[in-house]
C-alpha cells in the first residue's frame, strides 16, 4: 500500500474517525501527551486532539444512556463478546430503572408544587366562582428496587472495564452508548479573549477562555516607560493584578496582553492589548 504524506489537518481529521489506540499513536508519530481534566489529550504536530467525556451531563440524556447501556448488556451477543457475568448486567439494569423512575417522578413533583402554589393564590386572592380540585400527590408507592447512591460511578467503572477488554470494538461501544468522541483544535493563530473589570479595592481582575490550553502568559504595561513586562502565568481563568495602585487622587492606564501556553510553550499569538484606568484609593 502506498504510504501517503499527510498534512496536519488530515491527521486531525483521521483522529476523529477512530479511537486513539497505541498503534494509531505510533503510526501518526505522537509528539506529546498531556492531561486535561483527567481526559487524555494528544498533540500531533500543531494539532491538538482531545477526548470528550462519554457520560451525558443532561439528566434526561443520561437516563436514556443508562437505559441503552442496560438493554445492550442484556443481549446474548454482547455478553458473548465481553464475557461479563449476570451480576454485571443485572446491576446495570437496576441502576437504569431506578435512575429513570427518579428522573420521571421528579418532573411530576415540579408540576405538583406549581399547582399547589396556584391553589394557594386562588384561595387567598381568587375572584372566580369555580373552585379547583386539590392536586393529588405523586405516587411513589411502587418504585423499582432501590440501589445504593452513585450510579454514575458504577456506570463509569463498567464502561472502563468493557473498554479495557481486548474484544471491544468501536461498533460495540457505540451500541452500548459508551463510545468516546474526539475533537481537534488547530491552535495556529489562537489568541486569548482577554477581558478586565475593577473589583473591590480598585484592582483589575482579568478573565480569559481557557479551552484546551494549559493557561496563559500575561504581560502588563503600567505606563512607566518599561513597556510590556511579565506579570503572571495563571492556569485559572481569572487573575487579579494586585500591583501597587497610583497615589490617592491620581490615575493611570494599565495595559494587558496574553498568549496561550501548552506544555510550558507559547501557542498561537499575543492577543490585542486591552486597557483599564486604575485610580489611587
Amino acid at each position: 500500500m502506498k504510504k501517503l504524506s499527510l498534512t496536519e489537518k488530515m491527521v486531525a481529521e483521521r483522529m476523529l474517525q477512530a479511537p486513539l489506540g497505541e498503534k494509531m499513536i505510533s503510526a501518526f508519530i505522537k509528539k506529546d501527551i498531556i492531561a486535561k481534566e483527567k481526559m487524555p489529550t494528544y498533540i500531533f504536530a500543531s494539532i491538538i486532539v482531545g477526548t470528550i467525556d462519554f457520560v451525558k451531563q443532561n439528566d434526561g440524556e443520561y437516563a436514556d444512556q443508562l437505559d441503552k447501556f442496560a438493554t445492550e448488556l442484556e443481549k446474548p451477543a454482547c455478553k458473548l463478546q465481553y464475557g461479563y457475568n449476570d451480576a454485571f448486567k443485572e446491576e446495570a439494569r437496576k441502576d437504569a430503572d431506578y435512575n429513570r423512575y427518579t428522573f420521571t417522578k421528579r418532573d411530576t413533583v415540579k408540576n405538583y408544587v406549581t399547582s399547589w402554589t396556584a391553589k394557594k393564590n386562588e384561595v387567598r386572592h381568587g375572584d372566580g366562582l369555580t373552585v379547583t380540585a386539590f392536586q393529588a400527590g405523586t405516587d411513589v408507592s411502587a418504585p423499582p428496587l432501590a440501589v445504593p447512591p452513585g450510579n454514575e460511578g458504577r456506570f463509569r467503572a463498567k464502561a472502563k472495564w468493557l473498554k479495557d477488554q481486548t474484544t471491544t470494538t468501536e461498533a460495540a461501544e457505540d451500541a452500548l452508548g459508551i463510545s468516546t468522541a474526539h475533537v481537534s483544535t488547530d491552535p495556529t493563530g489562537a489568541k486569548p479573549d482577554l477581558t478586565c473589570i475593577l473589583i473591590a479595592g480598585g484592582h483589575p481582575q482579568l478573565k480569559y477562555t481557557k479551552g484546551t490550553f494549559q493557561g496563559i502568559e500575561l504581560e502588563v504595561d503600567r505606563g512607566d516607560g518599561l513597556g510590556f513586562v511579565h506579570l503572571a502565568e495563571p492556569s485559572n481563568i481569572t487573575y487579579t493584578d494586585n500591583g501597587a495602585l497610583p497615589l490617592i487622587n491620581q490615575a493611570k492606564v494599565w495595559k494587558y496582553r496574553a498568549i496561550y501556553k501548552l506544555n510550558d510553550e507559547h501557542i498561537g499569538d499575543w492577543c490585542n492589548p486591552i486597557s483599564v484606568t486604575v485610580h489611587g484609593v
